[in-house]
């Protein structure tokens, strides 16, 4: 399954990374940079890729969200961990909340609202897709909402 977060963040995309590799320590990561376009992050249930340059997707997704962002992360779980890696996915998501100031927004393949959090409070999208989502992972407190 594939996941894509925005978030407004003042740090670099390789601070980024290394606060992603350390917000859980029960797996191991591997991390690829490619020069100027993207850094790779993978582990045996999900990887992650934050995009560096030319994010084509933000200002759309500042205007159709209404959040202010400057990153993106996707994230992809894999199918035969998808319990498992859904559950770390948002440890490791919560992780990098606690430690922004800024908005976030959590897309679901591409389009879908999983959760945003603007001026500080998390707001979870309790659709009938998202009802079994482990929620309590990211460690931080969240508003039920229905989109």
């Amino acid at each position: 399954m594939e996941y894509e977060l925005f978030i407004y963040s003042t740090y670099k995309a390789e601070y980024i990374a290394n606060r992603l590799i350390l917000s859980d320590e029960s797996l191991e990561y591997e991390m690829k940079i490619y020069e100027g376009s993207s850094i790779y992050i993978g582990c045996e249930l999900f990887s992650m890729n934050i995009e560096i340059e030319d994010i084509s997707d933000l200002d759309f997704i500042k205007e159709s969200y209404g959040v202010n962002v400057n990153l993106c992360i996707d994230f992809q779980v894999y199918n035969k961990t998808y319990r498992l890696g859904i559950r770390k996915m948002l440890k490791v998501i919560g992780a990098m909340l606690s430690q922004i100031q800024g908005d976030a927004l959590l897309l679901s393949n591409g389009s879908t609202e999983v959760f945003k959090k603007e001026k500080e409070v998390l707001y979870v999208n309790n659709i009938e897709e998202f009802a079994k989502y482990p929620f309590e992972e990211l460690g931080i407190s969240y508003k039920n909402i229905i989109s």
